[in-house]
């Protein structure tokens, strides 16, 4: 099990998608955690489809020029659930050859307010899940 966490800093132009390209090839990751994709949802979804066709994606707009969260699997070794939460994006996780499914949390931190954010999530008893990763963060 292969996972990813990066802050991609927008999925903009050519050069920065064969970079990504050239990464995820090289790291032959299960899932991909992106923060920072800086785009709506269906433009990160299109430029992410054509870097790996066959992977399935869940993604969160940026607001404004910041933010932004994509996170990625590839179906044929990962059976996932995501749901889109205030926190970020939640994904249930079956990993082909694991027992246990994990909890995986793809979040991006605010810059302003972060302590509110992380006591959202404290509040929310999401840190004392058995098996969760958290991706990203403050």
């Amino acid at each position: 099990m292969k996972i990813l966490s990066l802050n991609v800093r927008g999925l903009g132009g050519k050069t920065k998608q064969s970079s990504l390209r050239t990464l995820f090839f090289s790291i032959r990751s299960d899932m991909i955690l992106l923060q920072e994709t800086m785009c709506s949802t269906y433009p990160a979804l299109l430029a992410f489809s054509k870097l790996l066709p066959s992977w399935e994606f869940c993604a969160i707009s940026a607001s404004g020029l910041s933010g932004g969260l994509l996170t990625a699997w590839n179906p044929c070794l990962v059976r996932c659930r995501a749901y889109e939460t205030i926190t970020g994006i939640l994904v249930k996780a079956k990993f082909r050859g694991m027992n246990a499914p994990l909890v995986i949390l793809n979040c991006y931190g605010p810059y302003r307010n972060r302590d509110i954010f992380w006591e959202k999530v404290h509040r929310g008893e999401l840190l004392n899940t058995p098996n969760l990763i958290l991706g990203g963060g403050p």
